[in-house]
């Protein structure tokens, strides 16, 4: 998460979106840089409203243009599977490691023990009561267009160039995927679909929309 009080803006750092890339872009000249998960890098809407209450009791939140990144949920669940192969937390934290997992076993063992990784992407974007606490939610796929927007949107330079960092290896591919396995993810994630379709790529008044997902 990156808060810049100047410039009047809040980067939303969700999982397996490119975030540590635009973290190292937006952080300079920012005044609030959570880069670490153990520190709040990947706060919702929701949490950030309570932890940094006392920021918004002296900023009006709406003055702050919000936004973040949703991935398509087929992609999002093979990123989060591939990027866990990795010896890093095979030897530095056992419980996220999925290199010994077949795809299936990844389902059924990993994510209920990681259920907090795996929640459908729209929540993170809510508030307590169920508000789009975002102004623009930019669809992964769109991303370079996406973040051209809110740089203009904001007066500021536009990040090209920007390195590609934290990526995640390509070792499983939607091709390789069971039924069964793409079926569970089109229903965990169904919410997300009608979410990405309705609400990505635009111009949203935050904190005023309750979205309709049917």
């Amino acid at each position: 998460m990156i808060i810049n009080l100047r410039q009047g803006f809040i980067f939303l750092a969700t999982l397996k979106t490119a975030s540590t890339s635009i973290e190292a872009a937006l952080r300079p000249r920012s005044e609030i840089c959570l880069i670490e998960s153990r520190f709040g890098k990947h706060m919702t809407v929701a949490q950030m409203m309570t932890n940094l209450g006392w920021l918004f009791v002296e900023q009006d939140v709406r003055r702050f243009l919000i936004f973040g990144v949703v991935r398509d949920p087929y992609d999002f669940m093979l990123s989060l599977y591939n990027s866990h192969n990795s010896v890093h937390f095979m030897e530095k934290s056992p419980r996220l490691y999925t290199g010994d997992m077949t795809f299936g076993q990844f389902l059924q063992q990993w994510v209920p023990a990681n259920a907090s990784q795996v929640i459908p992407q729209y929540r993170r974007f809510l508030d307590a009561t169920g508000r789009i606490g975002a102004n623009y939610i930019i669809s992964y796929d769109r991303l370079s267009e996406g973040l051209d927007i809110i740089m203009d949107r904001l007066g500021r330079e536009r990040l090209a160039g920007m390195k590609s960092l934290n990526m995640s290896s390509g070792k499983l591919r939607r091709s390789d995927l069971e039924a069964q396995e793409l079926d569970w993810i089109t229903n965990h994630f169904k919410e997300d679909f009608a979410f990405i379709s309705r609400y990505c790529n635009m111009f949203l008044d935050s904190f005023s929309e309750v979205p309709k997902l049917d």
